[in-house]
């Protein structure tokens, strides 16, 4: 669960958990230092809960762009491979 300490979004609104921090977005290092864990555990845990989205430069990336993230495409920071 998440408080978003009354700031809540529209149904279907995007919403960030964690980022690259890039803009300010806490990343899941950030999240793993608040909960005393290591950032792997804060990704793994929301794979089967929440449906994924990818995106590039804000974004949202078709299937086919997607499926290159696993393939060490140029351009894919490496942080999302």
């Amino acid at each position: 669960m998440v408080d978003l300490d009354g700031d809540l979004p529209s149904a279907g609104e995007p919403v960030v958990l964690f980022g690259t921090g890039r803009h300010g977005e806490p990343t899941a290092q950030d999240w793993a230092e608040a909960v005393g864990t290591i950032n792997y555990e804060i990704t793994t845990a929301l794979l089967p809960r929440i449906p994924r989205g990818h995106h590039r430069d804000g974004e949202p990336l078709n299937s086919q762009d997607a499926a290159l993230l696993g393939t060490g495409a140029e351009g894919v920071p490496e942080a999302a491979r």
